[in-house]
């Protein structure tokens, strides 16, 4: 029995006095100020750098955003919408015409179908003519507004945002 309970007492012992030697894990804090270069692809590029949050704020183009580096802030998923076109107000010069609200509504196709009768390329100018669903170039810009660019919009305002 003495040496049931002399095991026991080591075993305690060790127990407890292995609990307190953890390993203290870090994470240091690291930029990387240099690299980078060109990327592209589905129609987009961007050229910069690697890391390097601290070099300047997030670049902003229409409904996208960017704000470089790893430690750039809480990651959000960003979702390009292309019916979002224009908060529920259709009337020029008011505010928010023109910029998107995260709904798809009539508003939207008001908002297209102004922008492509008057050929307005920077709106209206969302896909290659003669491209179909699959083509690499469906859904790409081709510099002119067309009949396709409206199909386009219109078969993704039916179909809405995530």
């Amino acid at each position: 029995m003495r040496c049931v309970n002399r095991i026991l007492t080591c075993a305690a012992v060790s127990t407890l006095a292995a609990g307190g030697v953890h390993a203290q894990l870090e994470i240091d804090w690291y930029t990387i100020d240099a690299g980078g270069g060109r990327s592209s692809g589905g129609g987009f590029e961007i050229i910069g750098t690697i890391g390097q949050h601290d070099a300047s704020g997030p670049s902003i183009g229409g409904p996208l955003e960017l704000t470089g580096g790893f430690w750039a802030g809480v990651v959000t998923e960003s979702v390009s919408c292309t019916p979002d076109l224009t908060t529920n107000n259709t009337n020029p010069g008011s505010p928010g015409y023109g910029v998107p609200d995260g709904v798809v509504s009539s508003a939207d196709l008001t908002y297209f179908v102004e922008s492509w009768i008057n050929s307005a390329v920077d709106i209206a100018d969302v896909n290659t003519d003669g491209a179909n669903p699959g083509d690499e170039a469906y859904g790409q810009p081709d510099g002119t507004v067309t009949t396709a660019d409206l199909t386009y919009f219109v078969e993704q305002w039916l179909v809405g945002c995530p």
